[in-house]
């Protein structure tokens, strides 16, 4: 009968005929010295000649050779050399301590990336002290973007102020003048007459 010999390392897969000295070990092991060593279950690839890790599975971070759980903050774009953050990821921002990064308003348009105040609103909005809010004031314009005490000052693309309110420009207009709303060029098929795009006259919709 056959049992296994206690004197010999289980995970040696190969031996030197002369001298029965482990030459290769079974996967997921290492040749450290003349034993075979269990690698880092962590590790995606290793160096087989030390051990050491060379890359991890997803969630684990490299350090100095070995895989470990990563802390590393999701909302990162870009780390430094350091380990410190150097970039947060699209509509997050760096806190006041430098430790994480933290999300912008949703109701924000457009922000500052340095401290995360909002520089712009979504219509319906107002901006106040950086942050944005629901409106609370008489005008009630969701197309409008600024607005005082005569009513809407700006409004949003697509819009030009008429007496305090915001007014659509009109859609066959492919530029126009946002103080005026006249359009000063069309899509193609249109005319422009007066400020205003029309069908053209010429059967040629390629015609300009």
């Amino acid at each position: 009968m056959c049992v296994p010999s206690t004197q010999e390392d289980p995970y040696c897969k190969g031996r030197n005929k002369d001298t029965n000295a482990c030459v290769e070990c079974y996967s997921g092991y290492w040749l450290n010295g003349a034993k075979c060593a269990a690698l880092n279950p962590l590790c995606q690839t290793s160096n087989l000649a030390n051990g050491q890790c060379t890359s991890c599975y997803p969630g684990y971070t490299l350090v100095a050779g070995n895989c470990g759980v990563s802390f590393k903050d999701p909302n990162c774009q870009e780390y430094g050399a350091s380990g410190v953050c150097n970039k947060c990821s699209v509509r997050y921002f760096y806190d006041q301590l430098k430790t994480k990064c933290m999300p912008v308003n949703i109701l924000c348009q457009d922000y500052n990336q340095i401290n995360g105040a909002c520089t712009a609103c979504f219509p319906g909005y107002k901006l106040n002290g950086g942050e944005c809010a629901l409106t609370t004031s008489s005008n009630s314009d969701v197309n409008c973007k600024n607005s005082n005490s005569n009513g809407c000052v700006e409004c949003y693309s697509g819009f030009f102020v008429k007496v305090g309110k915001c007014e659509r420009i009109n859609v066959l207009c492919q530029t126009a003048n946002t103080q005026t709303g006249a359009c000063t060029s069309c899509y193609q098929g249109y005319a422009l007459s007066n400020g205003d795009c029309v069908l053209g006259t010429s059967a040629d919709v390629n015609c300009k």
